[in-house]
């Protein structure tokens, strides 16, 4: 005949409760710290944007909006023309030069559209340091503040996680 043991962890008890009741509280906190999250990146993204290029953008910054696709999952849209900001361009024609006369008059710089005619654009890299630089800083900040508030209902729960 096999020897059982047989053990008895203290308060297993009060963590099977939360447990059992962690489909109550859970979606709820976690949409709420993901619209956060998202929240912080387009913030972070449209702070990119200002900092890295002054050049006229049209009203990208105005048309960079956060979207909710699904539960947990939002997405990031801005105009097309937002990549070619960000990666620059070789020298092209400039479909719509009325666009940049506010500007020119302005900053004094006459014909922005023959300099990128001539030139094209520099790229600035506002997506690229969103990406790389501000999104795994607020994934940290997520995981932390989630975390956080999962200890805060364990606790008063009588449990600890």
């Amino acid at each position: 005949m096999p020897y059982e043991l047989k053990i008895d962890i203290q308060g297993g008890e009060e963590a099977k409760e939360l447990l059992r009741n962690i489909d109550r509280y859970l979606p709820s906190i976690t949409s709420n710290k993901m619209r956060k999250t998202s929240n912080l990146i387009l913030k972070d993204l449209k702070s990119n944007m200002d900092f890295f290029f002054t050049a006229p953008r049209g009203n990208l910054k105005a048309r960079t909006k956060l979207n909710r696709k699904a539960f947990l999952e939002y997405n990031i849209t801005m105009p097309k023309y937002g990549q070619y900001v960000d990666s620059g361009t070789r020298p092209h024609k400039v479909s719509k030069p009325y666009l940049f006369k506010p500007w020119e008059r302005r900053t004094g710089i006459r014909s922005l559209s023959s300099a990128i005619f001539n030139k094209g654009t520099k790229p600035t890299n506002f997506i690229y340091n969103t990406i790389y630089l501000d999104v795994p800083r607020r994934m940290d900040q997520f995981k932390n503040e989630f975390l956080a508030e999962l200890r805060k209902i364990a606790n008063k729960k009588g449990g600890m996680i």
